[in-house]
């Protein structure tokens, strides 16, 4: 049985219930505005689109505190060395993706992406 989210202050519940980051700037807003775009994200995939090394934390508090039901697919890799990698790819389950309108989700999801295009031009979302 998934466990119910602790509301925080930093978000707000959509009609449907399920909790968005208010903070439409912040990398945890482009994350899951990616995952229900339904993309898959591994650490490298943040690192060079979001900017960010903490993927697994934000995926956690996707997971716990904002409710949503994001699953990791376990994959490898070959090292230069020849070792094998073994890392993480993440993405939502698929009906999670149609728990928002699809109204409110592009609009939501627009707005993230206007939000941290004027962030990285250097000005103040």
């Amino acid at each position: 049985m998934k466990k119910a989210a602790t509301p925080i202050q930093d978000s707000r519940p959509t009609a449907s219930g399920y909790i968005l980051p208010k903070k439409l700037q912040s990398v945890i807003a482009e994350l899951l505005a990616r995952l229900l775009e339904g993309q898959t994200l591994s650490q490298h995939d943040a690192t060079k689109i979001l900017s960010t090394t903490r993927l697994s934390a934000y995926i956690y508090e996707l997971r716990h505190t904002y409710g949503w039901d994001i699953e990791t697919l376990d994959e490898t890799a070959p090292c230069a060395d020849g070792r094998t990698a073994s890392y993480g790819r993440y993405r939502l389950i698929p009906s999670e993706l149609y728990k928002l309108s699809t109204e409110e989700r592009e609009k939501w999801i627009e707005a993230v992406y206007q939000a941290r295009l004027i962030l990285r031009e250097g000005g103040a979302a």
